[in-house]
């Protein structure tokens, strides 16, 4: 989970970076792009990754930005926010997860929280028995991740991207904030009309 959060900063750092509402913009159009074919490749971890970038307090506050966005790419992003929502206990996610065929990246926030309830809702012993029924279906959802691993992408590497992404510095949360506070300052933004002040409104407005 430590590599989810640090991905998802490299998203809002990369986003927070841009000097201009523009071209932030152009940066959360590119990530969308790239979260979409991400889908293609039955990767909802890197889905889930990129989506949590751009929903950070710290992104979602650009309301200069977010306005800039086209219709188009407001239509992918609600539909990539929807695929990342916990809602119903990652319905959405664990659907893609189903109908993914191998290779795939699956979003292990969903296996940890099935095994947690697995954990919790199960005793280990019954009397003096061990709770083999526990420990079958803990095995049988580990084996699942398992089994993912016996296969590969054929990806040709791309040593420029690869270092840029391994060289790039992210910024932690308290510096994105603050970052965000100065490419933005709420000043700024009082120029955004009263149905922009939240995304529900700016996705209202794209989506009409």
């Amino acid at each position: 989970m430590c590599q989810h959060a640090c991905t998802s900063n490299f998203v809002s750092t990369q986003v927070l970076r841009r000097d201009t509402p523009t071209q932030r913009m152009q940066v959360i159009a590119r990530f969308l792009l790239i979260a979409a074919k991400c889908v293609e490749l039955n990767n909802s971890n890197a889905v889930m990754e990129i989506i949590s970038g751009l929903e950070t307090s710290s992104v979602q506050r650009l309301k200069l930005t977010w306005r800039e966005l086209s219709s188009q790419s407001w239509k992918l992003y609600v539909s990539l926010s929807a695929l990342a929502s916990m809602k119903d206990n990652f319905k959405t996610c664990r659907q893609l997860l189903a109908n993914s065929k191998p290779p795939c990246v699956p979003y292990i926030g969903v296996y940890l929280k099935d095994l947690t309830s697995i954990d919790e809702c199960n005793a280990s012993a019954l009397g003096e028995l061990i709770n083999f029924d526990k420990l079958d279906m803990q095995a049988k959802l580990i084996g699942r991740v398992i089994s993912m691993q016996h296969f590969s992408y054929d990806f040709q590497p791309i040593p420029e991207v690869q270092n840029f992404i391994k060289d790039a510095a992210v910024l932690t949360e308290d510096s994105l904030y603050e970052t965000s506070l100065l490419v933005e300052p709420r000043s700024l933004q009082q120029v955004a009309s009263a149905s922009e002040r939240s995304p529900s409104g700016w996705r209202r407005s794209k989506l009409l």
